[in-house]
Parts: structure tokens; sequence; C-alpha cells
């Protein structure tokens, strides 16, 4: 195991700018192989839909069908905002049943209060 540099010197410096660089090098060439596959996979993909390859135009109709699927199961924009409509008329209403228990509360213990007040009045 290396120990750690408290101090960096040049010549350590150019060290760890050429393994910089092999490092980077060795990335390239991956992705130049990456490349060449997809080149490949596409070439191949092209070609077969051109010659009429009834396996991929098959392929190809299965995975739009699977699109429109789930076209169907996801809600529009205009969905989304016909429920949020909804969703604010109800709370609206929420509000307004919560507003009116709370007044039923307040007057039904203020009527208990008065009623107590009055038989205490009267002993």
């Amino acid at each position: 195991m290396e120990t750690p540099m408290t101090e960096w010197n040049n010549d350590r410096l150019d060290e760890l700018n050429g393994r910089m660089k092999e490092g980077f090098t060795e990335v390239d060439k991956r992705l130049e192989k990456i490349d060449g596959r997809f080149d490949r996979i596409e070439g191949e993909m092209k070609e077969g839909f051109e010659k009429g390859d009834r396996g991929m135009k098959e392929g190809f109709a299965r995975v739009e069908k699977q699109f429109a699927r789930a076209d169907d199961r996801f809600a529009t924009r205009e969905e989304l905002g016909e429920a949020t409509v909804e969703l604010r008329r109800l709370n609206d209403r929420f509000d307004r049943f919560l507003f009116i228990f709370l007044g039923a509360c307040v007057g039904l213990v203020g009527s208990l209060l008065v009623a107590a007040f009055s038989l205490v009045l009267q002993s």
C-alpha cells in the first residue's frame, strides 16, 4: 500500500498526469468499441427493416401497441386539470361543512353552559 503523499513535486505531478492520460485513453478505446456495436446494431436494424424482415416489423408493431396502451393508462394534461378542479370544489365543500359543524358545536356548548348557569342561579 502506498503511503499518502504530503508534498507534491513536479516529478510526482508529471507521473499523475501520465496515469490520467493512460486512463482516459483506455476509456476512449472502450467508448469506440461501444460506438461500433451501436453502429452495427443500427445497421442490422435498418437492413432488416428495408428488406422487409417480417419479424422486425412485427417487433416494431408490438412496441407501438405497448406505447399506445401506455398512453391509454396515463392521464392527459386536460384530464389532470379537470381532476384538479374537482378536487378544489370538493375541498371547498368540505371547508363549508367543517365551518357549519364547528358552528353547531359552539352553539351546543353555549346552550349547555347557559342551561348549567341557569340551574346554578336557581339553586
